[in-house]
């Protein structure tokens, strides 16, 4: 079950002055123009799509008009206080859903969607990247047995060179 917003997050007052303009000119060229009807109306609505329905039954006029709450761009739910910006730079990759949740840009995870997906097949914790589908460090997580070019000896993770002038080292 949804939980109820707080009251205060979603009230509102609309002010509604119905006008009346004299289409004959007064000497400076302007229009007369006169508060004919007002309307104050107090509520509380929930954003969204849904334009609601409102009548005022006057002294002088009888009004109809419709009226609807939407958040400012970027903000979301039921009291517009849940923000999201979509963004593509150092500091996350990702869209924002119709709720304003963070949705990872292909190739992205993590709470900001900052961190990259390396290669497949990229060593989980002796390789890294820095963007997605890239891997440096030891490639690949299985072990590699033989090389064709010069023998190896397998200790694990890494791999010992076992002879040769042109390769040396671990």
């Amino acid at each position: 079950m949804a939980k109820s917003p707080p009251r205060n997050e979603k009230t509102f007052t609309l002010l509604l002055d119905a006008i009346h303009q004299d289409q004959s000119l007064v000497p400076n060229g302007t229009h007369l123009e006169r508060v004919i009807e007002r309307h104050v109306f107090s509520g509380v609505q929930i954003p969204g799509m849904e334009w609601k329905i409102k009548g005022h039954r006057g002294r002088a006029a009888r009004i109809s008009y419709r009226y609807r709450v939407l958040c400012s761009p970027h903000y979301y739910d039921y009291t517009c206080a849940k923000f999201c910006r979509p963004r593509d730079d150092r500091f996350g990759h990702y869209k924002c859903d119709e709720q304003g949740d963070k949705v990872c840009l292909e190739g992205w995870q993590g709470p900001n969607c900052e961190t990259a997906v390396c290669k497949l097949g990229c060593h989980p914790e002796h390789g890294f990247c820095t963007v997605p589908g890239e891997c440096h460090g030891i490639i690949a997580a299985i072990q590699i047995r033989y090389l064709t070019l010069r023998s190896l000896i397998d200790i694990g993770p890494w791999l010992l060179c076992n002879s040769s002038r042109e390769f040396h080292g671990q």
